[in-house]
């Protein structure tokens, strides 16, 4: 009879060990443009996705579901009140990922990001590297408290570079460890503005190109994940995109004319919004990239020249920037033209009129 008693007693405690966000939950705040949330899941195939709370009490944990993926598993990062950040790998079984524990018993900072995916496995249809958060694991009583949103919201569109792809070379045994979003030029927009940042990079993709499954971007940047759409609510505030790099092969009349259907998509749900191409730092399809702005006729439509931002020493194997390139040549670039664009009453860098920057 005392055991049975004891057992009794010992069943609450279990149950209210813990507190149990549910992902759609309205305190917790997402990337824009690059998550699909329900109450059971939010998923991303995009590394800089990320999503912020403030929490009480002591602990925090994340669990996933990685039932469809495979190895080499996804990348994440997080931190709380700003510490440093802390690198986690997705494995098989539905891991959990006990961020943090004995913290002081109030509110705290939360910030997870997706550091970086494999290109070797299959990213879109059938994809085995999609990132699904299941909740948030609090102190039994605990609870997210909303932060407050920066006031614009910005969307960048581009390909591995945008993605953080060999920022830390490439010899790694597993490509997620060559990859790092914290060292992209992308991840800076992130720090540099005041704005929420949807960052969306696929390898090897472009204007006319698929690539590892994931479609070109006429296709793709309606799409968040297969058969979810992208909604561009809120609107975005400004729309980037880094492409081009791998569409070499493509006519200049092929090549704008694609970046043509994605520029008047976007310009039908955001008719405000600024669109800026920056020129791929190889200057390859330099001249596509103009041609498509001249076709669009669209004064909010612009274009960045980007030549000598950093020169083949400065990359991995000619293409890809060291993180050092991102952060310290290219960042330092981009940020006064974004800049320009979402605040045109302040001046940064030069302008050589609605159809192109140079700074």
């Amino acid at each position: 009879m005392r055991r049975l008693i004891l057992f009794l007693l010992f069943l609450p405690c279990v149950a209210m060990a813990q507190t149990v966000i549910a992902t759609n939950n309205a305190a917790i705040l997402y990337s824009p443009y690059n998550w699909v949330v329900t109450g059971s899941s939010a998923k991303t195939l995009n590394a800089g996705a990320y999503f912020r709370t403030i929490f009480s009490g002591t602990s925090v944990a994340v669990t996933f579901d990685t039932s469809s993926d495979a190895s080499p598993y996804p990348e994440l990062y997080a931190r709380v009140d700003g510490d440093a950040w802390q690198q986690y790998s997705l494995s098989a079984g539905n891991p959990t990922w006990t961020i943090a524990t004995g913290l002081p018993s109030r509110k705290h900072f939360l910030e997870v990001m997706v550091k970086s995916l494999t290109a070797a496995v299959p990213r879109w249809s059938g994809s085995q590297t999609i990132i699904t958060v299941t909740s948030l694991v609090l102190d039994t009583s605990a609870n997210v408290h909303v932060p407050v949103r920066h006031s614009k919201n910005v969307i960048i569109f581009g390909d591995s570079i945008t993605e953080g792809a060999k920022t830390q070379g490439n010899t790694a045994p597993l490509d997620t460890d060559m990859n790092d979003i914290l060292s992209a030029w992308s991840y800076s927009v992130i720090n540099g503005l005041d704005a929420e940042v949807g960052i969306v990079g696929f390898g090897g993709t472009g204007i006319t190109v698929s690539y590892d499954g994931v479609p070109n971007l006429p296709y793709s940047f309606g799409y968040i994940i297969p058969g979810s759409a992208r909604v561009f609510t809120p609107v975005p505030d400004l729309v980037i995109y880094a492409e081009g790099q791998n569409d070499g092969a493509a006519s200049d009349a092929t090549f704008s004319a694609n970046f043509n259907l994605v520029m008047s998509g976007v310009a039908s749900v955001a008719p405000n919004a600024p669109q800026l191409a920056l020129i791929p730092l190889t200057q390859t399809k330099a001249s596509g990239v103009i041609a498509a702005v001249t076709l669009a006729n669209n004064p909010k439509i612009t274009y960045a020249a980007t030549s000598g931002w950093i020169n083949s020493g400065d990359t991995v194997e000619g293409v890809h920037p060291w993180a050092y390139a991102g952060l310290g040549l290219i960042a330092p670039r981009v940020l006064p033209l974004l800049h320009t664009l979402l605040y045109p009453s302040t001046t940064v860098g030069g302008s050589t009129g609605p159809t192109g920057f140079v700074y």
